[in-house]
């Protein structure tokens, strides 16, 4: 199993505590790298005390911290000038090649940019052409999401897919789909598994954030890792990323090593 991170960097008194928060976030991310962790992702979230509400900003800096792979989780084409971002994610893959991971995700803003310049059909290359003429110069791309017309999406793009967990059900039937697709354009699926996780001694403040919050586990170190090794059995994923929303830095890092290192132990 390779474990990656999503990162929500959310910050109590956001204003105020930014700058000291990153400094001290900055200062532990090594730790991911020697843990033994694939990737960090950064979502897109507004409005809510993230410092990740312009993910694409917080790349570089990233990069130059470590060596993990760094990406988006993803940016909200809504908010975005498509062309733009592709723009900016070909300059970052050429300075950082096979680093960068460039998630898109759609939101709960109004969906007509999304649609029209992702949509099915046969247009599809003029619409959203700079990815076709670029392609060999950008970074790995993903689509978010288990709908359908996102499946169609990442499969019309060749692009890998990341699932939110949302019962191993819905999700067989999502990756059966995407594999079908995938396999009709002979491109080998890639598939990451995104798993919001909670231990009972932090505070319960999930349900401001979405998908995660319907759908993370719940429980002690041991029960979340031998919950995610299942899950990732059953839909043969093996690549897993954990989403925590504490707080404390600290906190949070002390979490990721004690879920590396028991699931080195299972």
């Amino acid at each position: 199993m390779k474990l990656s991170i999503f990162e929500t960097l959310r910050v109590k008194g956001f204003v105020e505590n930014s700058k000291e928060y990153l400094d001290e976030y900055f200062s532990l991310l090594p730790n991911l790298e020697n843990w033994g962790y694939e990737r960090i992702m950064l979502p897109e979230h507004h409005l809510m005390g993230s410092i990740s509400d312009n993910p694409d900003i917080l790349l570089p800096i990233f990069l130059e911290r470590t060596k993990l792979n760094i990406g988006t989780a993803g940016i909200m084409l809504p908010y975005s000038q498509p062309q733009r971002i592709i723009e900016k994610f070909r300059t970052l893959n050429l300075i950082y090649p096979n680093r960068i991971d460039l998630g898109i995700v759609d939101s709960g803003q109004p969906q007509k940019n999304v649609a029209d310049i992702l949509s099915v059909g046969p247009d599809i290359k003029e619409k959203f052409k700079l990815i076709w003429i670029r392609k060999n110069e950008l970074p790995q791309i993903w689509f978010i999401g288990s709908r359908e017309h996102i499946i169609k999406r990442a499969s019309l793009f060749g692009s890998g897919i990341i699932f939110n967990y949302v019962g191993v059900d819905i999700l067989k039937q999502a990756k059966e789909q995407y594999c079908k697709f995938m396999d009709i354009i002979k491109t080998e699926p890639k598939i990451i598994l995104n798993i919001g996780i909670v231990t009972p001694d932090e505070d319960n403040y999930l349900e401001s954030l979405t998908p995660l919050s319907n759908n993370c586990l719940k429980g002690e170190i041991n029960y979340l890792c031998d919950t995610i090794k299942k899950i990732s059995e059953e839909l043969k994923i093996e690549n897993i990323m954990i989403a925590s929303t504490i707080y404390d830095n600290n906190q949070r890092f002390e979490l990721y090593q004690k879920i590396i290192e028991s699931m080195r132990n299972k």
